[in-house]
């Protein structure tokens, strides 16, 4: 059962968006909460798999919330519900560490479906605007100093390319027959050493053999119309 929660200020909106995981989902509403430091701290305390919230810009920023969120709770993955996805936001929620950015008009099954998916470790981004903010990424992924590139270990390398091919810690330990611990110990390592400043940066990295990344987002149009 995949633990969530909810973040925002507006009640009737949490509300709307509590009845949608009332049963039968496979998601468990652990609580919905005001946007304030509380809220956060409460994120710390319940450790939801996943933390819906709504992208909007007021006295608390759910970008810094998520940013806090990712660095207390590690394990938390964000995922940004917003009315319109503005390049800019969604590039600053990725540097912020959020796993997802969906449409505010999203069918309550497919927002089922992309809890699933970001609860899963994958990620979910809106159709048109992964080509550009995956460029924007990998433009600023491109100034790290080649020196710092000729240091990754393969170990590092086999890590970076399993991040960009969406799999979670777990399977990436199991697959390398590492703890979990260890594989998060050297993910955050490996931010340290490229400056990059979430996993979504990582999966965007251009890797130092010159292949392309792999693109772990989920490429549909999510606007209450499904797409194949």
């Amino acid at each position: 059962m995949i633990r969530l929660a909810i973040i925002d200020d507006n009640r009737m909106l949490r509300a709307g968006l509590e009845s949608t995981f009332e049963t039968g989902c496979g998601i468990d509403l652990v609580g919905s909460f005001n946007l304030n430091d509380e809220s956060v701290a409460e994120m710390e305390r319940l450790k939801p798999d996943v933390v819906l919230m709504i992208m909007k810009w007021s006295a608390l920023s759910p970008i810094e919330t998520s940013r806090t969120i990712r660095f207390e709770s590690p394990d938390t993955r964000v995922l940004m519900l917003a009315p319109e996805a503005r390049e800019e936001d969604v590039l600053a929620s990725i540097m912020a560490g959020a796993s997802g950015y969906v449409s505010m008009n999203v069918r309550r099954s497919e927002l089922i479906r992309v809890v699933h998916i970001v609860a899963g470790g994958g990620y979910f981004f809106e159709r048109g605007m992964v080509d550009r903010v995956m460029g924007r990424l990998q433009e600023m992924n491109s100034v790290v100093d080649m020196d710092v590139e000729d240091s990754l270990t393969e170990r590092e390398v086999l890590i970076i390319n399993m991040i960009a091919e969406g799999h979670g810690n777990e399977r990436i330990g199991e697959n390398l027959g590492l703890a979990t611990a260890t594989v998060r110990n050297i993910i955050t390592r490996l931010r340290g050493k490229l400056g990059l400043n979430s996993r979504p940066q990582l999966a965007a990295y251009v890797r130092p053999q010159g292949d392309p990344p792999r693109v772990p987002f989920e490429d549909r149009q999510v606007n209450g119309i499904a797409t194949g």
